[in-house]
This record gives structure tokens, C-alpha cells and sequence, in this order.
């Protein structure tokens, strides 16, 4: 797979947005999903790059997420700014990476 929208249809899209919508209202957090082709290197690197541009690390209450997905690489990144790190439990983001990847080997990327 390698164009981003075959990663997810505009149907597809539109429904993640509408969750995001949903959890927002639920919480102070900031919650974005940006989907690349490629990182064009270290995916870490993209991903800190990607939630300066998009201007999440300057929330209220440095509450923003990001999920940064790379699609031929194959890989994501799960970033929280350190005020969302502050409320939730420890082990949050290990578990929702965990839920993201069992999603996304199934195919299932919308649910991811």
C-alpha cells in the first residue's frame, strides 16, 4: 500500500474525525492523526517536526496528542504532550499502542 488515500477511504476519514470530535468533548486533550507516505527518515524525528507544524505544542494546558502515521514504513508514533502525560495512568500509552497495532495488523486502520 502505498498511497495514503488507500490507507483509508474519505468515508473512512470522516468517521476518525467524527471520534476525534467525540473524545475531544469528553476531555481537555487535543487529539490529531496525521498520515504520511513516508517519515523520509527517523520517524521520531517527523513525528516532534509534524506536532510543532501543527502547532500542538502550544495547548492551553500542553495537552496535546498526536498520532503520527508513516505508511510504507510501516510504522506510527503515539506523542503526548506533557500535560496529558501528567493524568494518565502509566502504562496508557504502551496499551494504546498495543490497541493501535492489533488494529492496524488486521488491516483494520479506521479502528487504529
Amino acid at each position: 500500500m502505498s498511497k495514503i488515500e488507500e490507507f483509508l477511504s474519505e468515508e473512512e476519514e470522516a468517521e476518525v474525525v467524527d471520534a476525534i470530535r467525540r473524545a475531544e468533548r469528553k476531555t481537555s486533550g487535543e487529539i490529531r492523526v496525521h498520515i504520511e507516505k513516508t517519515s523520509k527518515g527517523e520517524i521520531w524525528d517527523r513525528a516532534m517536526e509534524v506536532f510543532h507544524l501543527l502547532k500542538m505544542d502550544n495547548t492551553k494546558e500542553d495537552n496535546g496528542v498526536l498520532i503520527y502515521v508513516a505508511i510504507d514504513d510501516r510504522k506510527f508514533i503515539i506523542y503526548g504532550d506533557k500535560g496529558i502525560n501528567a493524568v494518565v495512568p502509566k502504562d496508557f500509552w504502551e496499551t494504546t499502542k498495543d490497541a493501535i497495532a492489533s488494529e492496524f495488523k488486521k488491516g483494520n486502520f479506521k479502528h487504529g
